[in-house]
């Protein structure tokens, strides 16, 4: 079972195991952003978001090498489905359903005057 911790340290448990494997803290960025997200997203998407500020084909290469690790430590739990383009996302039904969320803010009632 794979566990995020979003709050605080980003930290991914893996059978209450700290990993250790993730190096680069764009690729630990990337997993926790498919998991909260929870949707699928195209490569130039993800590389955009996460190495905007440099070259594409270095965004690509960078997006490669993250999956790459991604995939040697979350196995099964990350999919690449093939659609017009490659389109990213995790199983999450293997994750566990307890992902903090900060409580939404009250609803604000208008007062006639």
């Amino acid at each position: 079972m794979l566990e995020l911790r979003l709050l605080g340290v980003l930290e991914l448990y893996r059978d209450g195991t700290l990993v250790t494997d993730i190096q680069a803290n764009k690729t630990l960025a990337l997993l926790n952003y498919l998991a909260v997200t929870a949707r699928p997203h195209t490569r130039p998407a993800l590389a955009g978001l996460l190495w905007g500020g440099i070259p594409e084909a270095k965004a690509r290469d960078n997006l490669s090498k993250a999956l790459s690790t991604l995939r040697q430590v979350v196995g099964t739990h990350l999919t690449i489905v093939i659609f017009r383009s490659h389109h990213l996302s995790l199983k999450t039904c293997l994750l566990p359903r307890t992902i903090c969320r900060p409580n939404p803010p009250p609803s604000s009632v208008a007062s006639k005057r």
